[in-house]
């Protein structure tokens, strides 16, 4: 576990030593300081602790040393102690952005228990700031996380972007198939031309048809996307939604482009790039004769899967953190801190909306302004936790959780892991064994 440092600052040698060895007994390290100076010197932004100040002090005061320690980094948390402090003095360094004050004589547990409440405050302020660092590092990226599954999605994207073939992007609804898309195009030659979306499943087959293939040929002034997407790209959402009919013009205006590609002749139809995707496995209804096979086999010269939440359960904090962060900026309002029974709770859900039902969530979290770090978040029916019934499966359920929670606070890390749980190596061994968890998924990417 990590160790629980505080700084501690007075200028009277006999206070400074008592109190030290009460927060010593308290299992803190404490690091002694007669002059407030001194102090400052050893702060920076990524400080751990917690800092403990007396106010009257002969070189530098209190007040003056918190004010100083803020400019360093405006969310230390800095706890003031006096024996003359007054309402006033409170209620002044409590504005100037002091953690809390405490008057002399006070028990040395008053103290202990407000360290332990600045130190997990403190924690949760250095792990959203590391959230937010890895979203600038990503915000380039359209496709977001650390996970191993998506570092190869987004290798696998990286690698065929360039090659002028149709592609068949595969998942659950609201899993992020048109970033995929929208990645690919932004990655390949077509980038500063057009990029088109078009819903198979969201209108008639009168309007999908002129949508499509425009009326240009009827006398109209309609070219349809195939047209206007000329050296673009088209990305065709539920393309499982597509009318055998319109399904055999589209065959034939790909082959067309591909027969033109192969012999560099004049483009006498126009130069697109298709991505298809589709929620329904596409192979069971083209045997069952409700999607054309032959369309299937021209779309799906390379086929991409996109994971579900529940397979990269490691990218859900920082996700909810980029929505959140989103959501922050679209309304105008301050985003607020993610507490870790939050986070546990949000990594322990199953997510059947996947990135959809997270952004949601997240947007109205940022709405709210009214959730304790300590308190969980609002019970959504769309992205409940998965529920055992038995006694047995409930707490093997809640194992795993727990397991996987601190992989993910350690990175992965094995051995910081079985200290942080208490367990025994071997012991741990077996149970991520026994729950098929795996530690290296739960390592961040090098950035």
């Amino acid at each position: 576990m990590q160790t629980k440092l505080v700084y501690l600052i007075d200028d009277d040698d006999d206070f400074r030593a008592s109190l030290k060895q009460s927060l010593e007994l308290a299992n803190l390290k404490v690091i002694e300081f007669q002059q407030a100076g001194e102090a400052l010197k050893a702060l920076n932004e990524y400080f751990t602790g917690v800092i403990v100040s007396d106010i009257r002090m002969a070189e530098m005061d209190g007040l003056t040393f918190l004010m100083e320690a803020l400019e360093i980094d405006e969310d230390l948390p800095v706890i003031l102690v006096s024996g003359h402090a007054d309402i006033s003095t409170a209620v002044q360094a409590i504005q100037d952005g002091a953690y809390d004050l405490l008057e002399k004589p006070f028990r040395s547990r008053a103290l202990v228990d407000v360290i332990h409440r600045a130190i997990e405050k403190r924690r949760l302020v250095l792990e959203n700031r590391d959230l937010r660092a890895q979203l600038h590092t990503h915000k380039k990226r359209l496709i977001q996380g650390n996970s191993g599954i998506i570092q190869k999605l987004r290798k696998t994207i990286s690698t065929h972007a360039t090659n002028d073939i149709n592609l068949l992007i595969c998942g659950e609804l609201g899993t992020g198939k048109e970033l995929v898309a929208r990645s690919i195009h932004e990655q390949s030659p077509r980038q500063k031309n057009g990029f088109f979306t078009l819903n198979c499943g969201s209108m008639s087959k009168t309007k999908l048809e002129l949508a499509l293939f425009g009326n240009l040929e009827a006398g109209g002034d309609n070219p349809g996307l195939l047209q206007k997407c000329h050296k673009g790209t088209l990305y065709l959402e539920e393309i499982d939604q597509l009318p055998n009919q319109l399904a055999a013009s589209l065959l034939t205006h790909i082959k067309s482009i591909a027969a033109e590609r192969r012999n560099k002749s004049r483009n006498l139809f126009p130069d697109v790039r298709i991505l298809a995707s589709s929620h329904t496995p596409l192979e069971p209804l083209c045997q069952q004769g409700l999607f054309r096979d032959d369309l299937y086999y021209e779309l799906s010269v390379l086929m991409l899967l996109v994971p579900p939440l529940r397979e990269r359960r490691e990218d859900i904090p920082l996700l909810f953190k980029h929505f959140a962060s989103d959501s922050s900026s679209a309304y105008g309002v301050p985003e607020p801190i993610l507490g870790e029974q939050q986070i546990t709770q949000l990594v322990a859900r199953n997510w059947r909306g996947n990135l959809r039902a997270l952004r949601h969530m997240a947007e109205r979290w940022v709405l709210s302004q009214n959730i304790p770090e300590n308190q969980p978040l609002e019970n959504d029916g769309n992205s409940e936790l998965s529920a055992p019934t038995s006694l047995p499966g409930k707490i093997e359920q809640f194992e795993k959780l727990i397991i996987e929670q601190s992989l993910l606070k350690h990175n992965g890390n094995v051995t910081q892991t079985h200290a942080d749980l208490g367990i025994p190596r071997k012991t741990l061994y077996d149970k991520l064994q026994r729950h098929g968890i795996k530690p290296e998924t739960y390592r961040k990417a090098a950035t």
